[in-house]
């Protein structure tokens, strides 16, 4: 904790990502994006609230086409998380809509797969997978943490939480 060749490599680090999430021409994948943009502000640095909060508003208002399941996770966490570090609810409605998207995209059992679920409730493609659903069900309550109130928030957080303690 207390180790300067440590800190030396977070602030290298994080000098590095921060180049990389400013570029323009540099378009990661929502994930990719997401996740340098969470570790710029988990370090504390306030340099980088700026960019950070550039990031948010992006994140705000994200949307895919395809692989929703796979990056939403991702998106919501770095909104949630920005909000509950910054208190700064610009950014609640492209928050809330990304949750409810996800939520509504969720099975009938409580699981996602490569895509939101279809009008059913059936899983569309083959069958449920935990590598994008773990990450939406942290997701989802980190959103009810950071302000997220709604009713289909709570069932899908409930569905999902049974069927992971059920595996």
């Amino acid at each position: 904790y207390d180790c300067a060749k440590s800190r030396r490599i977070l602030e290298q680090g994080c000098k590095a990502l921060a180049l990389r999430v400013a570029d323009p021409s540099d378009r990661q994948n929502a994930i990719t994006h997401s996740v340098n943009t969470l570790a710029l502000m988990a370090s504390g640095n306030p340099e980088y609230l700026p960019l950070v909060r550039k990031e948010a508003r992006w994140a705000a208002d994200y949307s895919a086409g395809t692989f929703q399941t796979w990056h939403y996770g991702y998106v919501i966490m770095l909104l949630s998380e920005y909000v509950l570090a910054t208190g700064d609810d610009s950014v609640m409605p492209g928050l809330r809509r990304l949750a409810l998207e996800a939520a509504n995209g969720q099975s009938i059992v409580g699981s996602w797969g490569h895509r939101f679920a279809g009008s059913d409730g059936r899983l569309v493609g083959y069958g449920m997978m935990n590598s994008p659903g773990l990450p939406l069900t942290i997701s989802l309550i980190l959103a009810r943490e950071a302000g997220v109130d709604d009713p289909k928030l709570e069932e899908a957080i409930e569905k999902s939480a049974k069927l992971i303690r059920f595996y």
